[in-house]
């Protein structure tokens, strides 16, 4: 056991560097340091607790905290949790309680984040300061050396016994120092530490969260992944504004001037409407509540829009009859082939449907329908 410093340094270090960054960020509050962390088994013990006045939970514990804490900020209406961890020993679990958190969060606005800058910034990236002043990594050590007690003096100095520090023999594993001096610590080199620490998290955070932050329409949901704004539109994320839509495949037909709809489970044509000049892209509303045929009219004024209600269907159907559409040179003949359902909880491929090019027409189409399986559920 060093008997330099007193126990509880971590939490010390911890909260000084949380008020910091919380101060650059202008927008943030500390909340309480939970005091009491994984620190190795009871028995037989390890880590530190081979150290008197170690105190370990359980990382089920220490998880089920870290989770209900960041609910409750939730609750109380915070958008943007952040964990800071000082101790190498737990990082893998504030990123998967993290993980957990956005998961549950996805559809919320709010979210959990471990910026890996404060980390990277208290270790590796100021060791890196102290080699660049001279000092060995025999001295700056990974635990209780020199690093971690010149931190200490420049924010908590008084947990530090700077005499007995300097009067006393060279601390070693026993003492709970790994592979550092601490003797020539001080105020001043901590000082380069926390600069540094302070600057990389509050530019990472906020860059972060800027980033994100994007302005939507009123009454729009929030953007849950700017890097990538269909992240929420693939399979199990089903938005509850599409229950009761019908199961249909449309498609613009650039020859014939309609827009078809399929019906994926028997394959056949089941809507056939007339739309605007050069149609191409069917679309989404943003509340998914109409779909949208974009008819360019190419090199002219007349483009327009043609909706179409998900749950109902066209608003509109073809002049043309049903004979004369069978009789439509350019209407496209399309064959399927099912193939098996493997199952499982992501769409599977179960038919692969081919045009017969018409004559005339450069066009040909392949269409792949995917079914859900039975199993997977939407994530409301």
């Amino acid at each position: 056991m060093n008997l330099y410093i007193v126990t509880g340094t971590t939490q010390g270090l911890g909260r000084a560097l949380a008020q910091r960054i919380a101060e650059g960020l202008g927008n943030a509050l500390v909340a309480p340091v939970v005091a009491y962390v994984p620190e190795g088994n009871l028995a037989p013990p390890s880590s530190h607790m081979r150290f008197p006045g170690t105190i370990t939970v359980p990382r089920a514990a220490f998880v089920a905290t870290l989770e209900s804490a960041a609910r409750s900020l939730e609750i109380h209406g915070f958008r943007n949790v952040v964990f800071l961890g000082d101790h190498g020993g737990y990082q893998r679990d504030l990123m998967r309680v993290a993980a957990r958190l956005n998961s549950a969060w996805a559809h919320s606005g709010a979210r959990a984040i471990v910026p890996p800058e404060y980390y990277a910034a208290s270790s590796s990236g100021y060791a890196a300061i102290l080699r660049a002043r001279g000092l060995s990594d025999k001295e700056i050590g990974t635990h209780a050396g020199l690093a971690d007690t010149s931190l200490l003096l420049a924010v908590a100095p008084q947990m530090v016994r700077i005499e007995r520090l300097r009067g006393g023999p060279k601390p070693g594993p026993a003492d709970g120092v790994y592979g550092g001096d601490p003797r020539r610590a001080s105020a001043e080199l901590g000082q380069l530490g926390v600069d540094r620490i302070v600057a990389s998290t509050v530019a990472a955070l906020k860059r972060d969260t800027a980033a994100r932050a994007l302005q939507t329409v009123p009454g729009m949901p929030p953007v849950v992944d700017p890097a990538n704004l269909y992240s929420e539109a693939g399979a199990g994320r089903l938005s509850p504004a599409v229950k009761g839509a019908l199961a249909r495949v449309y498609g613009p037909n650039l020859r014939s001037g309609d827009v078809y709809g399929l019906d994926p489970g028997t394959f056949k044509v089941v809507d056939r409407f007339r739309v605007g000049s050069v149609r191409e892209h069917i679309g989404p509303s943003w509340d998914l509540k109409t779909l949208w045929v974009t008819n360019n009219a190419s090199r002219s004024p007349e483009g327009s829009l043609t909706p179409i209600n998900p749950k109902t269907g066209p608003s509109t159907r073809s002049t043309r009859s049903a004979k004369s559409a069978q009789n439509m040179p350019n209407k496209p003949s399309m064959s399927c082939a099912k193939s098996p359902n493997v199952g499982g909880t992501r769409p599977t491929p179960v038919s692969t449907c081919h045009s017969r090019q018409a004559k005339g027409s450069p066009y040909k189409i392949q269409l792949r329908i995917y079914h859900q399986p039975a199993t997977a559920k939407a994530n409301p």
